[in-house]
Protein backbone atom coordinates (compact mmCIF):
# COMPACT_ATOMS: atom_id res chain seq x y z
CA UNK A 1 0.00 0.00 0.00
CA UNK A 2 2.61 2.50 -1.00
CA UNK A 3 1.72 6.14 -1.38
CA UNK A 4 3.65 6.58 -4.60
CA UNK A 5 2.28 7.45 -8.01
CA UNK A 6 1.03 4.44 -9.93
CA UNK A 7 -0.92 3.75 -13.06
CA UNK A 8 -4.69 4.10 -13.00
CA UNK A 9 -7.07 1.43 -14.11
CA UNK A 10 -10.72 1.90 -14.98
CA UNK A 11 -13.04 -0.40 -13.04
CA UNK A 12 -16.80 -0.59 -12.66
CA UNK A 13 -18.77 -1.04 -9.44
CA UNK A 14 -22.43 -1.06 -8.55
CA UNK A 15 -23.26 1.59 -5.93
CA UNK A 16 -26.56 2.62 -4.47
CA UNK A 17 -28.11 5.83 -5.79
CA UNK A 18 -27.90 7.28 -2.30
CA UNK A 19 -24.14 6.72 -2.08
CA UNK A 20 -23.56 8.13 -5.56
CA UNK A 21 -25.62 11.20 -4.68
CA UNK A 22 -23.76 11.76 -1.41
CA UNK A 23 -20.34 11.31 -3.03
CA UNK A 24 -21.26 13.78 -5.79
CA UNK A 25 -22.34 16.27 -3.12
CA UNK A 26 -19.07 15.76 -1.23
CA UNK A 27 -17.08 16.34 -4.43
CA UNK A 28 -19.16 19.39 -5.26
CA UNK A 29 -18.51 20.75 -1.77
CA UNK A 30 -14.75 20.31 -2.23
CA UNK A 31 -14.14 17.27 -0.01
CA UNK A 32 -12.48 15.45 -2.92
CA UNK A 33 -11.13 16.41 -6.32
CA UNK A 34 -13.34 13.89 -8.14
CA UNK A 35 -15.62 10.94 -7.57
CA UNK A 36 -12.77 8.61 -8.54
CA UNK A 37 -10.48 10.24 -6.01
CA UNK A 38 -13.16 10.04 -3.32
CA UNK A 39 -13.68 6.32 -3.95
CA UNK A 40 -9.94 5.61 -4.07
CA UNK A 41 -9.37 7.51 -0.81
CA UNK A 42 -12.20 5.58 0.84
CA UNK A 43 -10.74 2.30 -0.38
CA UNK A 44 -7.29 3.24 0.92
CA UNK A 45 -8.79 4.14 4.30
CA UNK A 46 -10.51 0.75 4.47
CA UNK A 47 -7.32 -1.05 3.43
CA UNK A 48 -5.47 0.69 6.29
CA UNK A 49 -8.18 -0.50 8.70
CA UNK A 50 -7.79 -4.04 7.38
CA UNK A 51 -3.99 -3.87 7.75
CA UNK A 52 -4.39 -2.81 11.39
CA UNK A 53 -6.88 -5.61 12.06
CA UNK A 54 -4.53 -8.15 10.45
CA UNK A 55 -1.68 -6.94 12.68
CA UNK A 56 -3.91 -7.17 15.76
CA UNK A 57 -4.85 -10.72 14.83
CA UNK A 58 -1.18 -11.68 14.42
CA UNK A 59 -0.42 -10.13 17.81
CA UNK A 60 -3.34 -12.04 19.40
CA UNK A 61 -1.99 -15.30 17.96
CA UNK A 62 1.54 -14.47 19.10
CA UNK A 63 0.28 -13.73 22.61
CA UNK A 64 -0.89 -17.34 22.92
CA UNK A 65 2.22 -18.88 21.34
CA UNK A 66 4.32 -20.61 24.03
CA UNK A 67 7.54 -19.93 22.13
CA UNK A 68 6.80 -16.21 22.03
CA UNK A 69 5.96 -16.25 25.74
CA UNK A 70 9.28 -17.97 26.48
CA UNK A 71 11.16 -15.37 24.42
CA UNK A 72 9.43 -12.53 26.26
CA UNK A 73 10.33 -14.05 29.62
CA UNK A 74 13.97 -14.42 28.51
CA UNK A 75 14.16 -10.78 27.35
CA UNK A 76 12.52 -9.57 30.56
CA UNK A 77 15.06 -11.53 32.63
CA UNK A 78 17.92 -10.06 30.62
CA UNK A 79 16.53 -6.55 31.10
CA UNK A 80 16.23 -7.18 34.82
CA UNK A 81 19.89 -8.23 34.92
CA UNK A 82 20.89 -5.02 33.11
CA UNK A 83 18.79 -2.86 35.46
CA UNK A 84 20.36 -4.52 38.49
CA UNK A 85 23.83 -3.71 37.16
CA UNK A 86 22.99 0.00 36.85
Amino acid sequence: MGGGVSESRKVTYQLSEEVVREVREAVRDGYAASMSRFVEDAMRDRLREIAVERMRERLRRAATDPLVARDIERVEAELQDVEEQL
